[in-house]
């Protein structure tokens, strides 16, 4: 077996051999104007050679080094066709595109990133992009590594790979497209396009992957955090699916894929899927058991951390479960039906990033405990005080560290700012658990509860201590108070909190910080109820200013980034007249918004001028 392989340097091409005889591997190495070098490695066996020969055209191939049967020419990009989507296009350079005529076979993996493998130079002139004139076959996988850009891949007719794993990068497929694995994209600046059908074992994107024809694949979307099942149409069709029983436990990590981690695996030849994919109804089905035989034994059922979207039907066919433990799973609601759960005792709810429970919660007449922290809940249900033999309720860490992730932003966030006063009828409640929230007032009623137990409100939002008559159970420590708005500006108006590939449209080239306002809005919003705080948050606003500006220097090598920087500043700044009040927090973020703006725009023209020069 014999394999010919070049790579294009600034002085010629690089040559490689790599030859396999038996048990031996001879790899030999061409360099412009010097003798060939050739090392040779003999092996136990001929199939441990083998696996040593796939893995050299694993690393050459990563290197940079292509196969010899593969030519192509150049063609200017002002005479290629480029496809309809706008956001195909390359950042602007030497406009070159590499033409390859159809059909051709690429022996190995494709590396699709610039100044390596067939988009390295040709000389002085860069390869922004293939194209492919005709149907394209990688016996291999489909590579990007670079998140925020890469060359574009137009093919002309289908597209056949073992694997796809790219970032930045942008593809077009006149054709079809068929995937013999898996489907991995990285990040949010890339797309996948296909104007004929799609089929693939699974996809997992966190950008654009869409086709106009039918689609065979289960696929998942990290925006809206779903597993659908499409066999050769448009619409999901069967069961609902979770990560679990689709993914690798390789490329799961908290209830979340890992999307590099997923992108290494098949660019090292791996699986990220699973050889079976198992529906969230069969994996239920299968941690019963044989108890699903007989279920109106069943009493107990964990279901902690398996990484749920949907409670299962079959979880509601229990006629007589008292307890149901969801925690650490991916729910952002219960269905309706959870109300046929009549015998429910105890319903463990936390860590799924619930924004609400449904009304039908009431029907549950022997609930005892009732656990809804970390999560995101806006309110509780009215209904609730229909649970009248309801002992206990815990309510911590709300809303938790990843409320942006349930939220998609922060133009959908809302909190739950007044204290849920359906609490306050629950004739048999006896311990309360409230910390760690957005809550800013106390409950305008008295607790009817004879049994309650004291209580403290700790790191709330609320600013002054109950009256002792009205509400002789609760106590409010105020300090943890005004610490929790403290710590709420610095946790939130930073860069993690405003990650700006968020807010980037790479079609566009420009931010959109419409949402912004929103959290500025809550954050004024806490702070305003403890003036004392005023010097402290302005000096943690301060703080997240400089973080940020300082970001965007480091982030980008885009000239135009502080002028987004001042854009930026501006948008935060024209929001607070919105408030209509003046306040010595409002004035000092009036004052601090204004200095950066001038502060970016003095950048900005740095930027500019270093550019023309």
């Amino acid at each position: 077996m014999k394999r010919e392989l070049y790579r294009r340097i600034p002085n010629g091409e690089q040559r490689c051999i790599l030859t396999l005889e038996e048990a031996t591997l001879a790899t030999t190495l061409v360099l412009p104007g010097k003798k060939p070098r050739t090392t040779r490695k003999t092996c136990s066996t001929a199939q441990k050679a083998r696996d040593a020969f796939d893995k050299a055209m694993t690393k050459q191939v990563s290197d940079g080094y292509v196969a010899m049967s593969i030519g192509g020419r150049l063609e200017q990009r002002a005479t290629t066709p480029m496809p309809s989507v706008s956001s195909v296009s390359a950042d602007d350079g030497d406009l070159y595109v590499l033409v390859l005529d159809g059909p051709i076979v690429i022996p190995h993996d494709l590396l699709l990133d610039f100044r390596r493998g067939l988009c390295a130079p040709f000389g002085d002139q860069v390869v922004t992009g293939i194209r492919v004139a005709g149907d394209l076959t990688i016996e291999g996988c489909l590579i990007n590594w670079e998140n925020d850009f890469g060359p574009f891949l137009l093919v002309e007719g289908d597209l056949s790979a073992h694997a796809v794993a790219t970032g930045g990068a942008k593809i077009v497929v006149r054709g079809s497209m068929r995937v013999a694995g898996d489907v991995c994209g990285v990040y949010n600046h890339g797309a996948i396009h296909v104007e004929g059908d799609l089929t693939a074992r699974a996809i997992m994107t966190q950008h654009r992957v869409e086709t106009a024809g039918q689609q065979s694949a289960v696929r998942y979307e990290d925006w809206n955090g779903e597993i659908d099942r499409y066999d050769g149409g448009a619409q999901p069709v069967g069961d609902d699916y979770e990560l679990e029983g689709v993914f690798s436990k390789t490329v799961i990590s908290g209830g979340r894929l890992d999307f590099r981690k997923a992108r290494e695996m098949l660019a090292c030849g791996k699986r990220i899927s699973l050889p079976h994919f198992e529906s969230a109804a069969e994996r239920i089905r299968r941690l019963l058991g044989g108890r699903l035989e007989t279920p109106e034994k069943v009493r107990r059922l964990n279901l902690a951390g398996k990484g749920l979207t949907g409670l299962p039907e079959l979880v509601l066919s229990l006629p007589m479960l008292q307890e149901l433990d969801l925690r650490n799973n991916n729910l952002r609601t219960l269905p309706p039906e959870i109300g046929r759960l009549q015998q429910l005792r105890v319903l463990h709810l936390q860590g799924n990033g619930m924004t609400h429970l449904p009304e039908t919660i009431g029907q549950l007449g022997e609930l005892r405990v009732l656990d809804v922290s970390t999560n995101c809940l806006l309110e509780l249900p009215e209904s609730l005080a229909q649970c009248t033999k309801l002992e206990r309720v815990a309510l911590v860490n709300n809303p938790h560290a990843e409320m942006l992730k349930v939220f998609r932003g922060w133009g959908q966030v809302k909190v739950m700012r007044d204290f849920p006063e359906v609490l306050t009828r629950l004739p048999s409640l006896r311990k309360l658990e409230m910390r760690s929230l957005l809550v800013g007032s106390l409950p305008r009623h008295p607790f009817v509860s004879k049994v309650l137990e004291p209580f403290i409100l700790e790191s709330t939002l609320v600013p002054i201590a109950p009256n002792a008559t009205r509400h002789p159970q609760v106590s409010v420590d105020v300090a943890s108070s005004r610490d929790a708005a403290l710590r709420c500006t610095r946790r939130w108006f930073c860069r993690e909190m405003i990650a700006l590939d968020h807010y980037y449209d790479p079609s566009t080239k420009r931010y959109n910080w419409s949402e912004i306002p929103v959290m500025l809005d809550l954050l004024i919003d806490f702070n305003t109820s403890f003036p004392e705080n005023d010097s402290q948050a302005l000096k943690l606003f301060e703080e997240g200013c400089e973080e940020l500006l300082h970001w965007f220097d480091w982030s980008s090598n885009d000239p135009n980034r502080f002028e987004s920087a001042h854009e930026f500043f501006v948008v935060l700044d024209q929001h607070i007249p919105q408030h209509h009040a003046v306040t010595p927090l409002l004035d000092g973020l009036h004052e601090l918004f204004v200095r950066h703006q001038a502060r970016a725009a003095t950048l900005s023209r740095a930027a500019s001028a270093q550019v023309a020069g």
